[in-house]
């Protein structure tokens, strides 16, 4: 059976140290989902993350989106640095069979020169070998 609480928080600390040139990592919320009620081997697993980003993005609205899609992007490089395999285990996301759909705005709360919240959620799926 896999230890969702000591894997949730060792993978909390690796998104957190990662993404620090970026993002101030507020919340990090982790569902696993599994293949079976043994909870062996999971399925997929889903981040919702509450941050403020310390990039610049624009306030007209086409660029803002733009921005906010970069913004997404980056923060899903991250991500994808260390990942949790099948078996419950964080591994390098390079050449593992993990990967990422994109990523869902669920809030954004803008003011200029003031607050850049917002949270971002990310499902991540395996590829079948």
């Amino acid at each position: 059976m896999i230890n969702e609480q000591v894997l949730t928080e060792k993978l909390k600390y690796l998104i957190k140290i990662n993404a620090a040139k970026w993002f101030d990592i507020q919340d990090i919320y982790v569902e696993f989902e599994y293949t079976d009620e043994s909870r062996e081997k999971l399925s997929r697993y889903d981040l919702d993350i509450t941050l403020d980003y310390h990039g610049a993005i624009d306030l007209e609205l086409s660029e803002f989106v733009r921005d906010v899609v970069k913004m997404s992007n980056e923060l899903q490089k991250y991500l994808l640095e260390f990942v949790v395999n099948q078996d419950g285990k964080i591994v390098s996301g390079n050449n593992s069979n993990v990967y990422s759909l994109d990523p869902l705005l669920f809030s954004a709360d803008y003011r200029v020169d003031e607050k850049h919240k917002f949270v971002l959620g990310y499902k991540f799926l395996y590829e079948e070998n």
